[in-house]
């Protein structure tokens, strides 16, 4: 008789993870979709210390949104992201991400004077 042993947690962290990565990719869209269609500046601060990112604006559309981690995810540096009227980046920075408990990260890359990033999910 064999008995297999199911590893439900780490199932359940890399199912987290990756709905995490999904809805965070769909956050930094939305910030630069806001800033495009209403002409505004989109902040999106990637807080470390409560482990959030928060975006915010003067848009009556988009006051403040805030995207809380899963458990075990933090932010390996502090990082402000800003989104001009035009949905261009003011400033090249990489904001990285990482799982304590299983070594994944997730490493974004936002372009100097264009609105693109890289988001690379790595376990």
């Amino acid at each position: 008789m064999l008995i297999l042993r199911v590893p439900y947690d780490k199932i359940e962290s890399e199912t987290n993870s990756r709905l995490f990565v999904t809805e965070l990719d769909s956050t930094i869209k939305y910030a630069q979709e806001i800033s495009i269609l209403h002409q505004v500046k989109v902040d999106i601060h990637f807080d470390r210390w409560n482990n959030q990112v928060v975006l915010h604006s003067n848009s009556s559309d988009l006051r403040q949104t805030v995207l809380s981690f899963p458990t075990n995810w933090q932010i390996v540096q502090e990082a402000l992201i800003t989104y001009n009227p035009n949905g261009r980046v003011r400033n090249y920075q990489k904001v990285v991400l990482q799982n304590r408990a299983y070594g994944s990260q997730i490493a974004l890359n936002f372009q100097l004077g264009s609105g693109r990033y890289s988001l690379n999910y790595t376990k």
